[in-house]
């Protein structure tokens, strides 16, 4: 499936004859954990994202595990101890694609962030961010493949 980038302003002519966009983050253990939102509420937050609060994509996202149960103590993003502080949920527009098992609906990945703008490095595509910008910095460029 060919990568097709999308510039904020063309994410409404993008999604112009769909009702609902598919978003998903990647959780801590690099599972995808989305839903399904409406359209117009997912324009709206392109800017700036959408707040992820108390337990909902905080605890799903960071502190389950791959079998949906918490991890016991919790991690160390979220604990019983330390709460559930509020994350930022930002959608990355360059991620869009539209899914062929799922009539062609659009979708798109979402990064964490902190309430004050830094990126939480437990979800694998923050962390991954992260070291890319300090070999960055260091004059490098990091290229590796997947298997």
């Amino acid at each position: 499936m060919a990568k097709q980038e999308v510039l904020p302003l063309d994410v409404k002519s993008i999604l112009s004859d769909d009702a609902k966009v598919f978003v998903a983050g990647v959780d801590i253990d690099g599972v995808l954990r989305g839903k399904l939102m409406d359209k117009d509420k997912f324009i709206g937050i392109c800017e700036n994202g959408f707040g992820a609060n108390r337990g909902a994509v905080r605890l799903v996202a960071l502190r389950w595990d791959i079998h949906d149960r918490p991890y016991p103590g919790g991690s160390y993003l979220s604990s019983d101890n330390s709460g559930f502080g509020d994350l930022i949920a930002r959608p990355d527009l360059t991620t869009y694609r539209r899914l062929p098992w799922k009539d062609e609906e659009p979708f798109f990945l979402v990064d964490f962030f902190k309430a004050g703008g830094k990126r939480v490095e437990a979800c694998p595509r923050g962390l991954l961010a992260a070291k890319m910008k300090e070999y960055q910095d260091l004059g490098f460029l990091p290229m590796c493949g997947a298997e």
